[in-house]
């Protein structure tokens, strides 16, 4: 009867120290349809800046310590980096079009991937030259800030094919 006894007194315990113990924290709220909405509008207005040649607003969707791995460049390293390089590219072309396409975004909490394609049309500046055109594909990493503002982290690009040399001026035009 003892033994009875104290395997009940066991199970009250356990059942009580159940019953104390916290409860577990509710899960995070779903932020997904927003995350994907702020993703994407980052997206549109990285799009827009491109297309109006503008550098520095280029260099605002950017971490400060962002990387970026771009088309048969050197690698470049934080914000400031990134602005020259565009302010050195667009010194040289007049932007026409760029279409990013995403293939998808996969949320990681304050952490995503998105990857696709890019579409580019520029002219160069030089007399007489012609637009060129380059398809891209791209992977970009980005980071939710404390803000909820979301920004490119890392993004690595390339081409399927080599943008083709604009052809040569023509002569006596």
């Amino acid at each position: 009867m003892r033994s009875v006894r104290v395997g009940l007194a066991f199970v009250v315990l356990a059942v009580l120290a159940g019953a104390c113990a916290p409860a577990p924290p509710p899960p995070p709220p779903d932020t997904s349809a927003a995350d994907n909405a702020a993703i994407a509008k980052l997206r549109n207005d990285y799009a827009a800046a491109w297309k109006a040649g503008d550098a520095d607003k280029l260099g605002t969707y950017w971490t400060t310590d962002a990387v970026f791995y771009p088309m048969e460049q050197p690698t470049l390293r934080g914000r400031a980096a990134i602005v020259e390089f565009f302010k050195g590219q667009f010194a040289g072309v007049t932007p026409n079009d760029f279409v990013i396409n995403s293939a998808g975004v996969t949320l990681a909490g304050n952490v995503a991937v998105d990857h696709g394609t890019v579409d580019i049309s520029m002219t160069p500046n030089a007399k007489g030259a012609a637009m060129m055109k380059l398809e891209g594909r791209f992977i970009v990493v980005v980071q939710k800030g404390g803000d909820g503002t979301w920004l490119l982290r890392t993004v690595i690009d390339n081409s399927p094919t080599p943008m083709a040399p604009p052809p040569p001026a023509g002569k006596g035009k």
